[in-house]
């Protein structure tokens, strides 16, 4: 797993990088075929399933870094 790729980006430039552009087309033109459509969906599913993994790293990450602090107190 990847950790951010600079220590400025934030978890939301991060997701936000993964998520991609707001300006796909979508919902797709009736006159977009099929197979266009599933190729999207799978690079849709592919980047919202990074995106939930980098959450869940962080989310780790600052765990571990809350129960260093709370052994050391």
């Amino acid at each position: 797993m990847a950790a951010l790729d600079s220590p400025c980006e934030t978890v939301v430039e991060r997701v936000e990088s993964l998520l991609g552009s707001r300006d796909d087309f979508w919902p797709p033109l009736h006159t977009t075929a099929i197979h266009e459509v599933i190729e999207h969906l799978i690079a849709r599913d592919q980047r919202l399933e990074q995106a939930i993994r980098e959450v869940a790293v962080e989310l780790q990450r600052l765990s571990t870094d809350h129960e260093r602090l709370k052994a050391h107190h």
